[in-house]
């Protein structure tokens, strides 16, 4: 394949003028200078790769056209001057070449094929092999021709033995080759005792399906209006020098979830040699300055982080989280200077509150003048940015009032117990009645906030209610599930509900705490009816994460919905606003339909990472007070099927703990 140069990231406008784009998002700023409406930008994934298709197509019915004269003229031929059949040796060894040339008679010419488009380039110098390579258990794998020769491979049963075949395709040869000895055609071997057997079948290197199973399974494309995850590996392995970090923790992960699909334990050996060979060069990467800036490190951690929470090491997964944290603010304010680099932020970011929430760490203060800095590539009324900003501030709420932290699950070395935090009762129990109260008003203006923005969210930010009964209760609870536009619009919409969540247990505290200390306080300012609207809204808040699972997980898929969607008006009981769907004649599509929402050619439709998503929320679920039986146990079921579906393994731990009923929320 010849080199065809970088495509340019640059709007159509500006490429046909020939002049500087700034990349500006939504609209660059030459198109707003000069009046033009802006075409947007081209997704480079989509220029990756070309389609051969038609060529090939042409290429192979051109061959098809010869062979198809050639025959005609062997039948012209022979009809004109017919001749004896001669002797059975020379007999077989003048059709050997027809026999046994692929090139002749088959669709394609192996010196065709551009086999160097088909690599890629194995990380740290590993052995490309494919997937017919394996283990001699491997259900793949075939033997190696034992002779110099070989035949064109036909569609046969699989129960068909090879010697049938072989005289199936001798049988099929025009004169008819009935007795034939088969030790004589087998003359160029190297010796007669010797079994034939086919080659391989042309298969692609394990790099290249692991790299497929990454991509399809952790990729999100960005798409309006969220901003998709991990959509920018492809730039990343393309312009970076030192992108081999990237390559091996891709291939780790990818590997990984090969080996828990195919059931195969060498593929797993692969991924953890592909694993501690990431860990000793991003290591060294750290060491120098300058690659410890690079996106392609910063994003070799996230990836390897996925690969900890995929074995189950949630103490190893922090540690990364807190190590890319760290290389954030190593990057400083350079890396908003690029799309890119934005959108690592934002996913790095993502991460790291999830461990905040995990642990009850407040986020560092170098961060938050960071995350500042974003808001010139965001607006402050994002609702990704609400939803972040209030969790942020509802952690430092949460320090105040538990200073000492708190741990949902148990990470290695702390004790066993699943729910390690006890509350800081001697201070708690000393809190003054005012200090209550501020921290109860902070507490409730931060769930006024969200419940506020997000119900006055754009229709693109809306989800579709799916209701009535049109999924087995296996896979829904409740009188209905939701529908999102994607995976990373129903994570920000659970990363709301989390902080909501977070904020009316802090209030239900704060409102038992006052009533403890000065009932009077309690009573005369009518808190009684406000501790019961706590109990209600988190019910109906639970509900609708609950709702969220059946996209997340993989059975439902979103599809288009223009024609048949409504806007809600309202949003009774304290529940999120959404797109009203009655489910009287329409029914999801199921895993195996195609969804909307992928990339050209190939679906990317990010089912583990959904996965990670659906867990963490599962996990929230999982902590709340009054989980009933029904709810406990489907709970733990979606997370067992998280953990066999895409081979997540800390999902199954997370099922564990609740069934055990080992969990409870913070400052309980």
């Amino acid at each position: 394949m010849v080199y065809c140069g970088r495509p340019s990231t640059s709007c159509n406008n500006c490429r046909l003028k020939k002049r500087r784009c700034d990349k500006v998002s939504p609209e660059c700023g030459q198109c707003q200078r000069t009046g033009q409406k802006c075409p947007g930008y081209r997704d480079l994934t989509s220029l990756t790769f070309r389609d051969e298709s038609s060529r090939v197509i042409d290429k192979a019915r051109s061959k098809d056209a010869k062979r198809a004269a050639r025959a005609a003229e062997r039948s012209s031929t022979r009809s004109a001057s017919p001749q004896s059949l001669p002797d059975l040796p020379a007999r077989a060894a003048t059709m050997t070449p027809e026999l046994h040339s692929v090139s002749d008679d088959g669709l394609f010419d192996i010196d065709d094929l551009q086999l160097a488009c088909l690599g890629f380039q194995d990380a740290f110098g590993m052995d490309g092999a494919s997937l017919s390579s394996m283990q001699p258990d491997t259900p793949v794998s075939m033997p190696r021709s034992t002779c110099d020769e070989t035949f064109p491979l036909v569609a046969q049963s699989p129960t068909m033995s090879f010697d049938a075949m072989f005289h199936d395709g001798l049988e099929g040869r025009e004169g008819g080759m009935s007795g034939v000895d088969l030790e004589n055609t087998t003359s160029g071997c190297h010796g007669k005792d010797e079994q034939l057997s086919v080659d391989r079948p042309f298969s692609l290197p394990l790099d290249m399906i692991g790299l497929n199973y990454f991509l399809a399974h952790y990729v999100v494309r960005q798409s309006h209006p969220a901003s998709g995850f991990l959509d920018y590996t492809f730039p990343i392995l393309a312009r970076e020098n030192g992108h081999e970090l990237l390559e091996g923790a891709i291939l780790a992960v990818g590997f990984a979830g090969l080996a828990h699909t195919m059931r195969q334990s060498d593929l797993m050996s692969r991924s953890i040699m592909m694993y501690t060979r990431t860990m000793k060069h991003i290591n060294l990467a750290l060491a120098d300055p300058v690659a410890a800036r690079r996106d392609s490190t910063i994003v070799t951690v996230l990836v390897l982080a996925l690969y900890e929470f995929g074995r189950s090491s949630l103490q190893d997964w922090t540690h990364h989280i807190q190590g890319a944290a760290t290389l954030l603010a190593l990057r400083g304010k350079g890396q908003f200077s690029t799309p890119v680099g934005a959108q690592i932020f934002s996913d790095v970011f993502s991460f790291l509150l999830t461990n905040c929430l995990l642990t009850g760490s407040p986020i560092p203060s170098g961060l938050r003048m960071l995350r500042i800095e974003a808001l010139k590539t965001i607006s402050s009324s994002d609702v990704q940015w609400v939803a972040s900003s209030a969790v942020i501030e509802l952690v430092d709420l949460y320090q105040q009032l538990a200073p000492n932290g708190y741990n949902l699950v148990s990470q290695g070395s702390l004790p066993t117990s699943t729910f390690d935090f006890a509350p800081d009762l001697p201070r708690l129990a000393t809190l003054p009645v005012e200090s209550a109260e501020r921290y109860l008003s902070q507490a409730l203006e931060i769930d006024h906030r969200l419940e506020c923005r997000f119900a006055e969210c754009a229709p693109e930010w809306q989800y579709t209610v799916m209701q009535g009964k049109s999924l087995d209760t296996a896979f829904a609870h409740g009188d209905g599930y939701h529908l999102y536009p994607d995976i990373c619009v129903a994570n920000v919409w659970n990363t709301m509900r989390a902080a909501r969540i977070l904020a009316n247990h802090a209030i239900g505290h704060l409102l038992l705490r006052g009533a403890s200390i000065d009932s009077n306080w309690f009573f005369s300012n009518q808190y009684a009816d406000r501790l019961q609207q706590v109990t209600k809204t988190i019910g109906s808040i639970r509900n609708d994460m609950i709702a969220s699972i059946p996209q997340l997980v993989g059975h439902v898929n979103s599809f288009n919905q223009q024609g048949q969607i409504t806007v809600k008006g309202s949003t009774p009981g304290g529940s999120d606003s959404g797109i009203d769907m009655n489910d009287a004649s329409s029914t999801s599509s199921s895993t195996s339909g195609t969804s909307p929402y992928h990339f050209e050619g190939i679906n990317y439709s990010g089912l583990a990472i959904s996965g990670y998503f659906a867990s963490w929320t599962l996990l929230i679920v999982g902590c709340l007070h009054n989980l009933g039986d029904d709810t406990r146990a489907w709970t733990v079921n979606q997370l067992r099927h998280v953990s066999s579906q895409s081979g997540l393994a800390q999902a199954d731990e997370f099922a564990h703990c609740i069934e055990a009923n080992q969990l409870r929320p913070p400052l309980s």
